[in-house]
């Protein structure tokens, strides 16, 4: 008897053991299928369809693959013949052809719009076209995720005699604050993955609940001056070069889901996945935006140019954004409304 009772334990725990297994085999799966179901992949667009949504062009930068097309069960992502977010321009161009000119990077492209005519460029596209029902209005959606500023006045240089925009929207910020944060001396890189960050499900949760780690070099850290200097010589430099041309520029605060006096753990929460992009803590993270909305307003002030403050027009909430950049379909509405206003009251 006794010899059977182990043995009808053992089974009852290697029967729980293959259940447990079976069961974390499927969530893991489902994880699995719900990470990839938008773009195959994360929300990190340089890490998704790099063979049919990036080119190399063998310059370090960035690239659209001109015509690609990228689709999930939730977003349709086209790429136009210049290798921007959005529909090829109608050629030849008439008398009666608007065209606006959208700069920055992941958070122009709006990566959260399901559909192109969904981003928040288009939108202010679609409002102006209503505003302006005799012109044909097309828009030019030059953000590319991870662009630099001096990467996208590149692209304008290059395009600008083809294209030939009436109106320039700047709107950069996060990754040039990046790159000029991760050049910051005796700091640490970023910690390395472990063996759980195979695993879809871990790489949910940690998303879900904003887990990181941070070494102590990235905590209470600031830009070096000369970055900031380099910053605000390229945004007025590219405005400079915008206004020679004959176009009208409008420049843009970012918004973004931290709130400016948020502390400790509430400011890490907030910037979340903006910590590990530039290696700071949520408190330095957020005096980051603060300064560079700052210079822009500055620069706006000193060259008497229209200026839209999606910073203080957008609400630091959950709501509005996607994560701590990006906007959601009610934040690329809101922002929408904005710059439209803005682009209708200069003509």
């Amino acid at each position: 008897m006794d010899n059977s009772a182990q043995l009808s334990r053992r089974k009852k725990w290697i029967f729980a053991l293959i259940f447990v297994g079976v069961v974390l085999s499927v969530l893991e799966v489902g994880a699995w299928f719900f990470e990839r179901r938008a773009y195959y992949s994360t929300f990190s667009l340089q890490n998704i369809a790099q063979d049919s949504l990036y080119i190399d062009k063998g310059d370090g930068r960035p690239a659209l693959r001109p015509g690609a097309h990228v689709s999930g069960s939730r977003f349709d992502i086209r790429v136009n013949k210049l290798g921007f977010r959005g529909p090829d321009l109608i050629e030849p161009r008439t008398e009666k052809t608007t065209r606006i000119w959208f700069i920055g990077g992941s958070t122009t492209f709006d990566i959260f719009a399901p559909t192109n005519e969904e981003t928040w460029p288009s939108l202010v596209g679609s409002t102006v076209q209503k505003a302006w029902p005799a012109l044909s209005v097309e828009i030019i959606n030059a953000g590319v995720p991870g662009e630099i500023l001096r990467g996208n006045r590149e692209d304008f240089e290059a395009h600008y005699g083809r294209v030939g925009p009436d109106f320039l929207v700047l709107h950069a910020g996060p990754n040039d604050l990046r790159s000029c944060s991760m050049h910051a001396t005796g700091l640490e890189p970023e910690p390395g993955r472990g063996f759980l960050d195979r695993l879809a499900m871990f790489r949910l949760l940690s998303r879900k609940l904003r887990w990181q780690r941070m070494p102590t070099s990235w905590v209470g850290r600031e830009i070096e001056t000369h970055f900031w200097e380099r910053m605000d010589k390229d945004l007025r430099d590219f405005v400079g070069s915008a206004q020679q041309k004959g176009i009208k520029v409008v420049l843009v605060t970012h918004a973004h889901r931290a709130e400016e006096s948020a502390t400790g753990k509430a400011a890490t929460w907030q910037v979340a996945e903006s910590s590990r992009l530039l290696r700071m803590d949520g408190e330095s993270v957020i005096a980051a935006f603060t300064r560079y909305n700052q210079m822009v307003r500055q620069v706006a002030e000193d060259l008497q140019l229209p200026l839209v403050d999606l910073r203080a027009i957008v609400p630091p909430d959950e709501a509005y954004f996607g994560d701590h950049t990006h906007f959601s379909t009610l934040g690329s509405t809101k922002a929408a409304e904005a710059v439209s206003a803005a682009i209708i009251a200069l003509r």
